[in-house]
């Protein structure tokens, strides 16, 4: 039996939403999906707060809640979006586009404030389909499966504390894991995961616009992903596009985590901030950028100073 097929049949047999669901599975998703700017802002803040208590060994190791994991900072960002994707579409097949709220309509009562409704992010996909979205490759090695398997666990088990616009905290899972199927034959796994209320936010009004195959166009435009790749396409998917963005060089290398780096390499880090900008250009986010450039005396090489994106108004919101 259908991992994916098998837990939506024990979670929902006999009921509308099962009904509603087998109807959903059959339904095309949109040329472009939607994240929120609320998420999109947030990334930085749920991976700060996530290693924060994490313990790095030499070995690459990451011990995280007395759980010793292959974690990378690149699994994490390449995780958020699969799931980011994966929940606008899965909205989009079950009818709650406007919500974003998955496969279901579970309100918060609690996070709810007066005048408004919230509602809980609710998808069922299987490691493959998360693979799939969050590496841009057709068939998942055994490795990224692995490390994707250990991310899912971990985060289970380690909520992330975010800072409201208003001051409040909100400290929640970035996904609870609520089901997990696990077929006899080959050990393939399906998920039921709840994801962080921040994933349903407002995406109706204020959202990045994404094509469905983003991730495989930066694997086809880059031969290793970084962080930083994940972290610039955050960053642009939250701008207006009818406008230059802008950002100073310190600003950019905070933005992307590489200020520590360009410190410690300078022209390492900016040839690999120029293959970033050259993978976004590929890949369809931006159609052009610009450099400017600080001379001082006594120095051959020039420092980056500024850096302007001229981004493509078809992968964002424009009003």
């Amino acid at each position: 039996m259908d991992g994916k097929k098998g837990i939506l049949r024990q979670l929902t047999e006999d009921s509308k939403l099962g009904i509603a669901l087998s109807r959903a599975q059959n339904n095309p998703v949109p040329e472009n999906y939607k994240m929120g700017r609320d998420v999109l802002f947030k990334f930085g803040d749920m991976e700060r707060d996530f290693f924060k208590e994490a313990e790095e060994r030499a070995s690459g190791f990451y011990i995280v809640r007395g759980l010793e994991r292959k974690l990378t900072e690149t699994t994490f960002q390449a995780f958020c979006f699969a799931v980011g994707q994966t929940l606008y579409n899965q909205s989009y097949q079950s009818g709650n586009e406007d919500i974003n709220s998955g496969i279901s309509k579970r309100e918060s009562k609690q996070l709810a404030r007066p005048g408004e409704k919230h509602y809980f992010g609710e998808i069922v996909t299987t490691l493959n389909d998360l693979c799939r979205l969050a590496y841009g490759v057709d068939e998942p090695s055994t490795q990224m499966k692995k490390e994707m398997d250990s991310l899912i666990e971990t985060i289970d088990r380690s909520p992330v504390k975010i800072t409201m616009p208003n001051g409040d905290t909100l400290e929640s899972k970035i996904c609870a894991r609520m089901d997990v199927y696990t077929r006899a034959k080959d050990g393939a796994k399906t998920y039921r995961l709840f994801t962080h209320p921040l994933f349903s936010s407002n995406v109706k009004k204020n959202f990045g616009l994404f094509p469905q195959d983003l991730t495989k166009r930066l694997s086809e435009a880059t031969e290793r992903k970084t962080a930083a790749h994940y972290r610039l396409i955050a960053l642009l998917g939250r701008q207006d596009a009818r406008k230059p963005f802008i950002r100073t060089a310190e600003q950019l290398l905070n933005d992307l985590g590489l200020l520590s780096a360009y410190k410690a390499q300078k022209g390492r880090t900016v040839k690999l901030l120029i293959s970033i900008f050259d993978s976004m250009k590929e890949v369809g986010l931006i159609t052009r950028y610009e450099i400017e450039y600080m001379e001082r005396p006594g120095r051959k090489t020039k420092t980056p100073s500024k850096f302007t994106f001229t981004l493509n108004e078809g992968f964002a919101k424009t009003k």
